[in-house]
């Protein structure tokens, strides 16, 4: 069992590689091994504590193997075992071989191998024997054409669908099975015509040099031959669009087959123009809503406006500089810190990975998205710009265009909040995640569905992971309910919870409930909501986004609750430094704007690469957590220091525009906690 490394060797060294495939008696009794071993695997045991192991050492020239055994009962149990085959340094039988790869494996270490000093005269020998010319001139070596890639097509014209069906084949053997179904009605010739198009196509972008493409249709293939003349308009549009995409590759051919060597294809084709989807295998299906010939022609305006991105992308694209010696050089210096990714700018970045450059119109769709987007909450033009930053977008007056873009926000103005400090600030920080929240009640909002009124909230005072849930009715038994599904059961028992004074947590019930889960209760000061400041800024943050969102529809408070939430989790703490969602799940999450304006994480995804990623993401967790707790403590004590000083007051004079205090100027427009702070303003 142990030696599976070894005796499955010559099985897997057959299929290595698909040339010089070569099947051997050794190949035929390793796969029948490994077929037996398959079909009755082996029963690990458990150890027993106190109990005496067998450790077992097999070591061959190819493979090193070991077993942990038990015994029970007189019988031998595996419990574990490995079988790995020699790689790299220690199965090179070559000596200058061996050198060369442990001086890689050093290399891990700081111990570095250095060689002898040069002999002069064996220098003088090689500069000789290098730099003397032969009497005879060397012959020009052509190297042999690549292999070409095999392209079968074939198209199928229905009543009232049609497809096609093309089979891509590598040198190598490798195999793409692509089906194209039409989303217009196109006669079998026109079919064929597509089918050859979108090979040509899936071929560029394949990167393929020498095509050769096979199809069974006479007319198509005479017609690219030049055998026979395209009369119908249609066809010679088709035919030329073939002969334009065909000279692009360095060798292309095209040749007739019968019908009965492109069963593949055409039973590919035939999937494609039937409503069948009951398919088991993997095949590529697209739509093709428009023919390749199509005269309605959809153009995309594209704003190439002269911006920032144009000289930089000009000098890493063909290497031009400006005319001027200084320009020149600030070019240089400044394309150090940008690549071009297939036509696309990026920055390198000192934290994250590459931001991808906007353009002028870009740059304002991404800031509308994220203010005021559907997961935007109105933010401050700083924090703003730092959330498109850490979505992974740049350009260089983002923070000065975020601010005055937030500046010339129209609700952000009627519902500013008003900052007025009265008492000196008192710091608490807590370095455990999870292990204190706060809870509060907010409310009332305007009526909503089910007699909703009232929002309960919870917070996690150090990730500041926040949970909500829309109430009809205070009760203590509705709050115990909340605090067990959204907190308890999600993230584990805190050690304490701090609450106010009101009755429907000072109370015998809800008194009880923490005492049997053995959390701390901690009540605030009477009429001093500032002791659970945590939850009094969330609510403060819950009631401004929904006032943001609403405008004047108040009753569906309820619906944009949940996206005031995610805009909150996916924005960057002042504190921390980091987003709620990242200190809790080890990732950032993913937003619509990277989807709108597409990044490398959306392009890249690779679902194997992405487990791993998650996986050490979450090793490095505790780091992050670390940080964030130190971050916040000197953030927290500069803040104080901050608040502490004396209050800023505002000055105005004879003609300024100002807002007015809607509660002072006009108490009856106030409709509760979605009421603006400001009304419209007046001159002085």
């Amino acid at each position: 069992m142990a030696l599976s490394a070894e005796r499955c060797l010559p099985f897997f060294k057959a299929i290595r590689k698909v040339k010089n495939f070569v099947w051997t008696d050794d190949c035929q009794k390793s796969f029948e091994e490994l077929q037996t071993y398959l079909s009755s695997p082996p029963l690990l045991s458990k150890p027993l504590p106190g109990e005496n192991l067998f450790l077992y050492l097999s070591v061959t020239k190819v493979a090193l193997s070991t077993v942990l055994i038990r015994e029970e009962d007189g019988v031998q149990k595996p419990i574990y075992y490995i079988s790995k085959v020699l790689q790299d340094v220690l199965l090179s039988p070559e000596a200058s071989g061996r050198l060369v790869n442990w001086s890689v494996e050093l290399g891990e270490f700081d111990i570095e191998y250095k060689p002898r000093t040069t002999i002069k005269a064996q220098a003088l020998a090689d500069f000789i024997v290098e730099c003397t010319l032969p009497e005879e001139p060397p012959q020009l070596v052509i190297s042999a054409a690549p292999d070409p890639w095999n392209l079968y097509v074939d198209g199928s014209s229905a009543l009232g669908t049609s497809g096609a069906g093309l089979i891509v084949i590598s040198p190598e053997g490798f195999t793409i099975e692509y089906a194209l179904r039409f989303g217009f009605q196109a006669s079998n010739n026109e079919a064929e015509y597509e089918a050859l198009l979108t090979g040509i196509r899936l071929a560029h972008a394949l990167k393929v040099d020498s095509l050769s493409v096979h199809s069974d249709s006479q007319l198509v293939v005479n017609h690219v031959l030049g055998d026979y003349e395209a009369r119908d308009e249609r066809m010679a549009q088709y035919l030329n669009l073939v002969k334009t995409s065909a000279v692009k590759f360095q060798n292309f051919t095209i040749r007739q087959i019968p019908r009965d060597q492109n069963n593949q294809a055409d039973t590919l084709s035939r999937l494609a123009s039937t409503e069948e989807t009951d398919v088991r295998r993997s095949i590529y299906l697209e739509l093709l809503k428009d023919c390749s010939i199509s005269s309605q022609i959809e153009v995309e305006t594209i704003e190439q406006e002269p911006c920032w991105m144009d000289m930089i992308i000009t000098y890493l694209s063909t290497g031009e500089l400006p005319s001027e010696r200084h320009d020149a050089r600030n070019l240089r210096v400044k394309a150090a810190r940008y690549a071009l990714v297939e036509g696309t700018l990026y920055k390198k970045s000192f934290s994250l990975t590459y931001l991808k450059c906007l353009r002028p119109s870009e740059s304002i769709y991404a800031l509308q998205e994220v203010h005021e987007g559907i997961y935007g909450q109105h933010l401050g033009g700083r924090t703003l710009a730092q959330k498109i930053l850490r979505q992974g977008y740049y350009w260089p007056t983002m923070q000065r265009d975020a601010i005055e873009f937030t500046r010339r926000c129209d609700k952000c103005q009627k519902f500013a909040p008003t900052h007025t400090p009265v008492v000196p600030l008192t710091s608490i920080v807590y370095p455990i995640p999870f292990a204190v929240w706060g809870m509060d009640l907010l409310g009332p909002f305007p009526m909503a569905s089910g007699q909703r009124r009232f929002v309960i909230v919870a917070i996690d005072y150090f990730t500041k992971w926040t949970e909500a849930e829309s109430l009809a009715t205070i009760t203590s038994a509705k709050c115990e309910d909340f605090f067990w599904k959204n907190v308890v059961c999600r993230f584990g028992v805190p050690r304490a919870l701090v609450v106010d004074n009101g009755k429907k947590f000072n109370n015998n019930n809800f008194r009880t409930f923490c005492t049997n889960l053995s959390i701390n209760l901690r009540l605030t000061s009477v009429a001093h909501p500032q002791s659970n400041g945590q939850t009094e800024n969330m609510n403060r943050s819950i009631l401004q986004g929904l006032k943001n969102k609403l405008d004047e529809a108040k009753g569906a408070w309820v619906d944009e609750l949940p996206k005031v939430l995610w805009a909150y989790r996916t924005t960057p703490h002042s504190v921390t430094g980091e987003t709620p969602f990242l200190l809790c799940y080890g990732i950032e999450a993913m937003l619509p704007v990277e989807i709108g304006v597409l990044m490398i994480r959306a392009l890249q995804f690779h679902e194997v690469n992405n487990e791993s990623g998650l996986q050490a993401n979450l090793d490095l967790l505790d780091e992050t957590r670390t940080q964030a707790h130190e971050r916040s403590v000197v953030i927290k004590q500069r803040v104080a220091r901050y608040y502490n000083q004396r209050v800023w007051s505002k000055q105005f004079q004879e003609g300024d525009l100002v807002l007015r205090k809607l509660e002072v100027s006009d108490p009856k427009a106030a409709t509760g906690k979605l009421s603006p702070n400001w009304k419209d303003p007046i001159v002085l």
